[in-house]
């Protein structure tokens, strides 16, 4: 085949020295400003409190960081609380946890169980530039002095009246380590043995009796000294009195400016970190005697610090913060797991990147939307290949996606336009076209497998042509046994696997083809299966150590198990901010790592936790473009908008998930609440402070976006709630007392974090009390029980009322009853002397019988009156005889039959009940013999009974009916049956109830 060469001088070489920071931009600077709280710009010094805050003291004011938010305390006039109105030039924390201020008007202290400042009175007003802290001992220099100050018995001494070595020289700057005070001074410094009280005095010639404006002893025996007026920087040793003149380093020459050094600080490796008010921050080896210069380039990023210096300091957790004209800066000294590899010189202004390979010589090869380059790590030298107006092109198109290395070292490009090679060996670059059997088309990708086949894949034409090194020819995707059916797929990549099958991401789904076994498969999402792939645009593909097959897609990434058939999927519901990933790597310890549209994820080894990198963890960008990932070993390099990421996957080791937290505040109706920070605590609120927002806080500063928190309000919910939000919200709580638990962590892992606990007590309004309700209950029942008395008391007196009434009633019937019978007296007495006047003269032994009869009546009327109630049986005599009296009148025209059950003559009636209702039959009605009065009395279902046969006068006789009312009245009060009259066209009956 006939290589056809466009341009043999179409390549460009880009030589740029990039000193000892070039591409090795790996320590990455955490950025603090106004915009993210600062209370000004203007740092002047940084400590750490004793539960882990940054404290930052800036000209105006005082600003607390947690590693998210800054809570700023600025001085309120007339509040002898608040912070300082004044500038604190220098803050510490001392070994017994106490917080000072060395401010232009005295020395303050921080009170953390009141979140508020108290100033020492024995040096107020005092001019305190340098404060360092000791058990119980602060040492300071103010007013042109070096003074001790006793914090327990507040007791100032004047070291230069108490050490004449002190005395003798002046004192310009102070570090303590240990028991030793080093005090830099003209010429030298001093050293005090803060326990014994002696003190001697180190010269260093280099000096020239220039001041020591700042002092710093390392791990090694070096003190270094710096002066600020002449711009010297001088290393030296105190036992064998060797100085090193580090202003004079070739590496800080070649900067070619005149600096300050401000400040000083030696790392957990006994690096030296110098930072200077012109030149950045500077880095001191011991071991190599070299220096690194961090420095901030016209085009601000992430791993450069600010030019202007001004303080320095070492957190408990080894991490740096620097202090500066504009902010603060924070970074760990040791590199950053992440470096960056940029596809273009670091002065151009566009790096997205694409594809990236490393040739035979360790040169690094990169594609991008605007050419590609080869850059030269040992050279520090770019070489770019990129299409420019008005001349020649160089390739085919500056936009690359593909790009690949042949096994004879030459280099493949697919590009928008076409295919290319470039032959580093003799510099010329081939273009192919149709008549080398491949089109000049849009091209996705350039990938190699272990046959030797360089495979093109696009979305025109075939979709997939591959070039044979062997037979140095190119073939079109109709010529493979296998993948020929998918003619006309958009390819955009192919990958080999361990077993020699080729996949084919389409972007329409996903192919694989076993060459050695003659199978071929294809996935593809339609929504009616999880047994596919999750998405059908497919980016990337990686084998795992267990041979099972991962996809990156843009609707998140596929894990495929062949040998199992089974499918694991990665999206936003398994802990992805997007479904858009791109890049994939498998590392030697069997992790995923997914590169996607917002940040890198890695997936441990056992595939249940996820990791998550952004820009806080060192990231230079955190968008990864839509391209594949790089691997070489343990190296894994991925394509961003910024660059390519680079980084050794084993240096990741797991961060302690341990952190510390804390309640910042407690925010209720009447504003915050500030809790102690110092031990568990109890939150008091008042009755209608039921509605409450605490605020948690944890204190991790290098992955803040990774912080977890967990809390439940025990006595109101029984399970805990696991969020990112530290803000926790609770409305309208009974009054009560609970117990609020709150764990944080690192990526919800809770399982060694010791919880934390606040005891809050909401008070009750006085209507929710036990007692109010007791008395309330009490009131009530007292009330309840005076009504019932009062309704009792009323009833009984109605009843009473009533009972009188009903009496009264009785004994008006009694009485009327009475007077009835009592009219028994005249009329039968008169009936009954005219016919015993008649029987007298007729028959005398007949009206002594008579005689006798109204006798008895007489006598059972009397003897009745006494009694409200009769037998039956008696009743029954008395109306016999009765009845005798008035056949004498009346002869055969009155008859009587009475007929009683066995049970009834012992139960009783009222008297003359009877007697009344005969005489009534026979008042009203004719007696005569051819028609007689028939009257029966006999027993009815507990009822006696009188009945007569109706022959009633053809003349009405005047009755009151006084006699059956009085009767059915009097009966009202014996019983409830009532007295039934009833009768027809020939009976008259009258039944009265049985007592």
């Amino acid at each position: 085949m006939k290589n056809y060469c466009r341009l043999l001088w179409g390549w460009i070489w880009v030589f740029l020295s990039l000193g000892a920071y070039s591409q090795t931009g790996n320590i990455f600077f955490h950025d603090i400003a106004v915009r993210t709280g600062l209370n000004d710009g203007n740092v002047t010094s940084i400590t750490q409190d004793k539960y882990g805050y940054i404290w930052i003291a800036t000209q105006g004011g005082l600003n607390r960081f947690n590693g998210t938010t800054i809570e700023r305390f600025t001085h309120k006039h007339g509040d002898s609380t608040s912070a300082p109105a004044s500038i604190p030039y220098s803050i510490t924390s001392g070994p017994d946890g106490r917080l000072w201020f060395g401010c232009d008007n005295g020395l303050y202290e921080f009170d953390f169980s009141t979140n508020k400042f108290k100033r020492h009175p024995l040096l107020q007003n005092w001019y305190i530039a340098k404060v360092v802290a000791s058990y119980d001992q602060l040492f300071l220099i103010c007013n042109g002095s070096l003074y001790g100050y006793n914090t327990m018995q507040q007791q100032l001494t004047d070291l230069k009246a108490k050490n004449t070595v002190i005395k003798q020289y002046p004192n310009y700057s102070l570090f303590l380590n240990g028991d030793m005070l080093y005090i830099g001074s003209r010429g030298g410094y001093t050293i005090y043995n803060i326990e014994t009280k002696q003190a001697v005095f180190k010269p260093v010639s280099v000096l020239n009796q220039l001041a020591v404006n700042r002092i710093m002893a390392d791990k090694s025996g070096y003190v270094w000294l710096s002066n600020f007026s002449h711009f010297k920087l001088v290393r030296f040793h105190t036992d064998d009195g060797q100085a090193e003149i580090i202003s004079d380093h070739p590496a800080i020459k070649t900067l070619n400016k005149t600096t300050s050094y401000n400040d000083l600080i030696c790392d957990s490796k006994n690096n030296t970190w110098i930072t200077t008010n012109v030149s950045g921050l500077l880095q001191y080896s011991p071991a190599t005697r070299q220096v690194n210069h961090y420095l901030n380039y016209k085009i601000k990023d992430s791993y450069s610090a600010d030019y202007i210096l001004n303080c320095i300091f070492s957190d408990a957790g080894e991490r740096l913060w620097i202090g500066k004209i504009g902010g603060c800066s924070f970074f760990y000294p040791d590199k950053n797991l992440f470096s960056t590899l940029l596809p273009f010189p670091k002065n151009e202004r566009i790096q997205a990147s694409r594809i990236v390979r490393q040739d035979q010589h360790g040169n690094f090869w990169f594609s991008t939307g605007i050419g590609i380059s080869c850059y030269d790590p040992i050279k520090n030298t770019y070489s770019v290949w990129r299409n420019e107006p008005n001349k020649n092109n160089v390739i085919y198109n500056n936009s690359v996606r593909g790009l690949e290395i042949g096994s004879d070292g030459r280099i493949w490009i697919a590009s928008a336009g076409g295919v290319n090679c470039y032959d580093p060996k003799n510099k010329k670059m081939t273009f192919y076209d149709e008549k080398d059997s491949i089109p000049k088309v849009f091209y996705f990708t350039a990938n190699k497998d272990r046959k030797g086949r360089i495979w093109f894949g696009t979305n025109r034409y075939d979709g997939l042509y591959y070039y044979s090194e062997s037979a140095n020819q190119f073939y079109s995707v109709r010529h493979h046994p296998l993948l020929k059916k998918f003619i006309g797929y958009p390819v955009r990549i192919v990958y080999e696997d361990s077993k020699d099958r080729i996949w084919v991401g389409y972007g329409n789904g996903l192919a694989m083809a076993d060459e050695k076994n003659g199978v071929c498969k294809f996935w593809d999402n339609n929504d009616s299966s999880r047994n596919t792939i999750i998405g059908n645009m497919v980016i990337d593909i990686k084998e795992d150590k267990k041979g099972i097959v991962w996809v990156s897609t843009f609707n998140g990434v596929t894990g495929i198990d062949l040998e199992k058939d089974q499918y694991h999927w990665i999206d936003e519901s398994k802990g992805l901010k997007t479904n858009i990933t791109s890049s994939l790597a498998v590392d030697t310890a069997n992790r995923l790592w997914i590169g996607s549209a917002a940040g890198l994820y890695m997936m441990d080894e056992k595939r249940n936790n996820l990791y998550y990198f952004d820009e806080s963890s060192g990231l230079a960008g955190a968008e990864f473009t839509e391209h594949a990932g790089y691997q070489k070993d343990d190296i894994i390099i991925m394509p961003t908008t910024k660059g390519f990421i680079q980084f050794r996957a084993s240096e990741f080791k797991k961060v302690e998930s341990k952190i510390p937290f804390y309640i910042a505040s407690v925010e209720i109706r009447s504003g915050k609440k500030w809790v102690d920070k110092g031990s568990d605590n109890h939150l008091q609120l008042n009755a209608g402070e039921n509605s409450f927002t605490l605020y948690l806080e944890a204190l991790n500063y290098n992955s803040p976006s990774h912080t977890w928190f967990a809390y439940k309000l025990s006595g109101f919910e029984k399970e805990w709630h696991f969020t990112k939000n530290a803000r926790v919200v609770y409305t309208n709580i009974p009054g009560g007392n609970y117990t609020f638990h709150y764990k944080a962590a690192m990526r919800n892992e809770f399982e060694h974090v010791n919880e934390k606990q606040l005891i809050i007590s909401i008070k009750k309004y006085f209507y929710e009390m036990l007692w109010f309700w007791a008395l309330i209950t009490v009131s009530v029942a007292v009330a309840l029980y005076v009504l019932y008395r009062n309704r009792m008391n009323k009833q009984r007196h109605i009843l009473l009322l009533e009972t009188k009434a009903e009496t009264l009633e009785k004994e008006k019937t009694l009485v009327q009853y009475e007077s009835l019978k009592q009219q028994l007296n005249p009329h039968f007495l008169f009936n009954s002397l005219t016919s015993l006047r008649s029987l007298i003269k007729s028959d005398t032994k007949q009206a002594t019988g008579f005689l006798d009869g109204l006798s008895k009546v007489y006598r059972y009327v009397l003897k009745s009156g006494e009694q409200e109630l009769v037998t039956l049986q008696s009743e029954l005599e008395f109306v016999r005889v009765f009845i005798e009296l008035q056949k004498t009148r009346f002869g055969e025209g009155l008859r009587a039959n009475i007929t009683i059950d066995e049970d009834s003559p012992g139960r009783y009636i009222a008297p003359v009940s009877l007697q009344n209702l005969v005489e009534n039959a026979i008042k009203h009605n004719t007696t005569d013999k051819d028609s007689p009065l028939v009257i029966d009395i006999y027993t009815d279902a507990g009822y006696i009974a009188v009945r007569n046969n109706l022959q009633k006068y053809h003349i009405v006789e005047t009755s009151n009916k006084k006699g059956l009312a009085g009767l059915k009245t009097l009966y009202k009060y014996y019983t409830s049956k009532p007295i039934e009259i009833t009768s027809d066209e020939n009976y008259f009956i009258v039944k009265i109830p049985l007592l």
